[in-house]
C-alpha cells in the first residue's frame, strides 16, 4: 500500500495483482472466476502436467518448444513440473550469455528432474524417452534479480503419457 505522504503528494497507489498464466512461459491467461485458493488442496490452478507445442529436430528429440500449457495429468501429455532452481546467485551485472546461462541451468534441472522421477542423474540419462527443459531468463528479470528457473520433466516427441511420472524410478511410463 502506498504510504499516505506519497499518496497525498502524487495521488500514486502500489498494486498487487495476481494473474493466472496460459502456459509455462508466463503468457497471462484469461480467468472468467476468482483464484482465491487455487492453489490450495489439490491446487487446481496449479502447474502440474503439460501439452507441449513445439518442433523436433533430424534426430526426434525437440528442438523449439513454443509453449508448455498445463493440462490435467490425467490427459495425454509430454511434460510436467518438477521444481524450481536457484542459478548465478550473487552474480551482478549484465544478463550471462546463453552459453554460461544453458550450464548453470542445465545441471541442477537435471538433478531436480532425476529427484522427481526418483532416479539418480545417471539413471535419468540412461532414459532416452526423458529429458529436461527449463524456462529462460530475460534481461528485464535478471536485471531485477531473480535468479530462479522453473524445471521440467520432458518426454520425446509424441511419447505422452497419462499420470505423473513422479516417483516411476525405473517403471515403465504411465501410457
Amino acid at each position: 500500500m502506498a504510504s499516505t505522504v506519497r499518496w497525498n503528494a502524487n495521488g500514486e497507489t502500489d498494486v498487487c495483482s495476481v494473474y493466472s498464466l496460459s502456459d509455462a512461459y508466463g503468457r497471462v491467461g484469461l480467468s472468467t472466476s476468482s483464484l482465491k485458493g487455487s492453489l490450495a488442496g489439490n491446487a487446481p490452478k496449479a502447474m502440474h502436467c503439460l501439452d507441449v507445442n513445439g518442433t523436433t529436430d533430424k534426430d526426434g528429440w525437440w528442438d523449439r518448444l513454443q509453449a508448455l500449457t498445463p493440462i490435467d495429468c490425467a490427459q495425454p501429455h509430454e511434460a510436467e513440473f518438477v521444481g524450481t532452481i536457484q542459478v548465478g546467485v550473487g552474480n551482478a551485472g549484465p544478463l550471462p550469455d546463453d552459453k554460461v546461462l544453458h550450464d548453470w541451468s542445465s545441471d541442477a534441472c537435471w538433478a531436480a528432474v532425476a529427484r522427481f522421477v526418483g532416479l539418480t542423474d545417471a539413471q535419468l540419462d540412461s532414459r532416452p524417452e526423458m529429458g529436461i527443459t527449463w524456462d529462460r531468463f530475460d534481461k528485464l528479470q535478471w536485471e531485477s534479480g531473480e535468479r530462479h528457473q522453473r524445471c521440467f520433466a520432458l518426454l520425446s516427441p509424441g511419447k505422452k503419457v497419462r499420470a505423473s511420472i513422479k516417483g516411476l524410478g525405473k517403471g515403465a511410463l504411465p501410457v
